[in-house]
């Protein structure tokens, strides 16, 4: 694949992005490229002409690329609402981000070939994973990461298809294999990735084994066509092409996963405020204005007398019009805080510390193992009694003083116990858990606790019967 780089370095003003959104205050880079025309699996012509947005700050604990959806833009991470929540956490814990756009995503050019056995064997339409190879090489030919820094992708909607696709090159298979794949040119090692409203049809037939959390809205499945947590009689799916699916499949394969959904929460008067250009009073306004709406036929308001949205604002479009005048350029990002007040198909900033958190936990220079610390680091730790029926004793021992977390995971990804930066002095400490008044709520099975102190972790692995 011949492509042609035209690079033009420049520095994004943040007084620019500030007047989009207050989130974003750190400088922000981007350069272009342009690449000869391609002809897709469907014949047509395909041309790209993309950017890539990126901060990354000297020696990064990580880098995270950010993969838009359909019809969306690299930018988009940076202007829209929710998301600039991640993109700054992420910088404040010491990662590199990138974003960049993509033609080949919004057409939904992509996909897996498999033998005769059912094992994946190949990604036939390259074009986008290409992309992202071009720019990790960019950034490594510029020194902005080295070979050994952990990468990481996050993608929502399509962005999260291809970046599950993603996660499907970087698995172990393909990393062994690439040499001997006539269709793969080139893999990016992702460590990990986020998936965000994501589609269905995640379930590789074979060998997928990157570590993979999934971030859905409870009525993210009330939109076809994205059947993404659960499965309806009514849609043209099989359950097979849900998320949760395959979230299950990959635990039963020993991968590491996370399912996350967020639930439905009332609208108020203020929840429009965050939107950049809109006041505590306009918020007021425009809730007033939304309260006071009734359905055109059906004659159902479009917020209950308990603040619950009854319709669902992406597809119900009729709330529109009511919006005063003064406040109709806002509508795009009014509509992205309803859908998320309704928990629908967009990106939500409680998931933020869900996936960094996960991506830490990908960090770790330790394997997960029983009662097994790093015998050069300042902390050790173990657990007893192992397996244990009422409660476990984790003790844990630090040799310099240091703020400390303590996260505890069941066997399906879900945190059930967090402590997190807690200042320890140098010594000996003791956690029975679970605590006495939650015993009989902690069901049997297997758990996992990572225990940080600076930059060193352990690992503990635990079985309550």
């Amino acid at each position: 694949m011949k492509l042609i780089y035209l690079i033009f370095l420049t520095s994004i003003s943040l007084s620019v992005l500030g007047q989009y959104s207050p989130i974003i205050n750190f400088p922000v880079s981007t350069f272009e490229y342009t690449g000869d025309p391609l002809v897709d699996s469907s014949g047509n012509e395909v041309r790209f002409e993309l950017k890539v947005y990126f901060s990354i700050p000297e020696n990064p604990r990580g880098v995270i690329y950010f993969f838009h959806g359909g019809g969306g833009s690299g930018l988009t991470w940076l202007l829209s609402v929710e998301q600039p929540y991640l993109l700054r956490e992420a910088i404040d814990r010491g990662y590199g981000i990138i974003a960049m756009d993509s033609n080949n995503r919004n057409g939904n050019r992509w996909e897996v070939g498999t033998d005769a056995k059912g094992n994946v064997v190949a990604q036939n339409d390259s074009y986008d994973s290409e992309h992202v190879w071009m720019v990790h090489q960019n950034m490594l030919n510029r020194g902005k990461y080295d070979e050994d820094t952990p990468l990481f992708a996050v993608g929502f909607s399509n962005g999260g298809a291809f970046t599950s696709s993603l996660g499907l090159r970087a698995s172990s298979y393909f990393i062994e294999n690439e040499m001997n794949l006539p269709d793969v040119n080139h893999i990016v090692p992702f460590s990990a990735v986020a998936i965000y409203g994501a589609i269905g049809s995640y379930a590789k037939p074979a060998v997928y084994d990157v570590p993979t959390i999934f971030n859905v809205g409870i009525n993210d499945n009330k939109v076809p066509p994205y059947p993404n947590m659960t499965w309806h009689p009514d849609w043209p799916y099989t359950p097979e092409n849900t998320v949760i699916f395959t979230h299950q499949k990959l635990i039963d394969s020993g991968v590491q996963t996370e399912f996350n959904v967020k639930p439905e929460e009332t609208v108020n008067s203020f929840m429009f405020a965050i939107i950049p250009g809109i006041d505590s009073s306009g918020s007021s306004v425009i809730y007033d204005s939304l309260k006071a709406i009734v359905h055109p036929i059906t004659g159902m308001p479009f917020i209950s007398a308990d603040d619950s949205l009854l319709f669902h604002p992406r597809i119900n479009n009729f709330w529109k019009r009511f919006v005063p005048q003064m406040y109709q350029n806002k509508l795009p990002k009014i509509e992205q805080q309803l859908n998320v007040k309704y928990a629908g198909h967009v990106v939500f900033r409680e998931f933020r510390d869900e996936s960094l958190d996960f991506f830490d936990g990908q960090l770790m220079p330790t394997s997960i193992n029983d009662n097994v610390g790093a015998s050069e680091s300042i902390l050790n730790a173990k657990c007893y009694p192992n397996p244990f029926i009422d409660d476990v004793n984790i003790s844990y021992n630090i040799a310099e003083s240091s703020y400390l977390d303590i996260l505890i995971y069941d066997n399906v990804g879900r945190l059930v116990h967090i402590q997190k930066n807690r200042f320890h002095n140098a010594g000996s400490y003791n956690l029975s858990w679970p605590p006495k008044h939650r015993s009989s709520s902690v069901l049997n099975g297997i758990y996992h606790a990572i225990i940080r102190a600076e930059n060193d972790v352990v690992n503990l692995k635990f079985i309550k019967l």
